[in-house]
């Protein structure tokens, strides 16, 4: 009975088959098959420059990177409709797990020189966002990071969302930074001094959210500051 339930809640969790090319999933495969993880998304930054097509960064930010190009009408639309509207916050821990083998290759001992020094922000969301959604999807997604690097995730209260702000999605850059003033709170500084910080969202747009986030935590004197996001727009 028991192996019945988990069974069920599994596929409660995710599909059979895989949401990019339709196939049954085998062994340990959940959403997408390893064929599509490894075909069937363009890679925003195949030189592994510091940036995904040569933006230009805030001086405390070091590097931005993105596992995937983010097209409307894709399956990764698709997949992150699944994480942030659909509750299926098991999609974030997937995309994590997925985007740090992508890390670990083109970040850990080259733009991070020692992990054990480095930590986790994943963007913080409004408590009344968090509550509506009943997770924050960025954390997930850290958290699928956390799981197979072992870099700690900061805790909640480190760096939180105190502006709740409206969608930003038809916003162009300078709207957004207007919505984002003061959106955000440094709590715990001590926790960010001296640690290489990779900040964490699902999809990097016009880089407001991450470039105010990683203006917040500079007074901490972190000793790097990167972005890593799941989709690239």
């Amino acid at each position: 009975m028991f192996t019945s339930l988990k069974e069920g809640l599994e596929q409660i969790a995710f599909p059979s088959t895989c949401i990019g090319c339709g196939d049954v999933l085998a062994g340990r495969e959940n959403l997408l098959c390893e064929p599509c993880i490894e075909t069937r998304f363009d890679d925003p930054n195949p030189a592994n420059n510091a940036t995904c097509g040569g933006l230009i960064l805030p001086d405390e930010v070091t590097f931005q990177d993105s596992m995937w190009l983010y097209d409307k009408d894709s399956v990764l639309q698709t997949i992150m409709r699944m994480l942030k509207y659909e509750g299926m916050s098991e999609t974030g821990v997937f995309l994590g797990r997925v985007a740090a083998e992508r890390i670990l290759i083109r970040h850990i001992g080259k733009r991070i020189p020692d992990k054990t020094d480095a930590v986790l922000l994943p963007v913080p969301i409004h408590k009344r966002r968090k509550i509506k959604r009943g997770y924050n999807q960025a954390r997930m997604i850290a958290d699928g990071i956390a799981d197979l690097l072992h870099i700690p995730v900061l805790p909640n209260d480190a760096v939180v969302r105190v502006k709740h702000t409206v969608t930003q999605t038809k916003f162009n850059f300078d709207k957004r930074m207007h919505n984002l003033k003061e959106a955000f709170e440094l709590r715990r500084p001590e926790l960010i001094k001296g640690r290489h910080v990779i900040i964490i969202d699902d999809v990097f747009t016009t880089g407001s959210t991450c470039f105010t986030l990683s203006a917040v935590i500079a007074p901490a004197a972190p000793a790097s500051v990167g972005i890593f996001t799941i989709g690239m727009a």
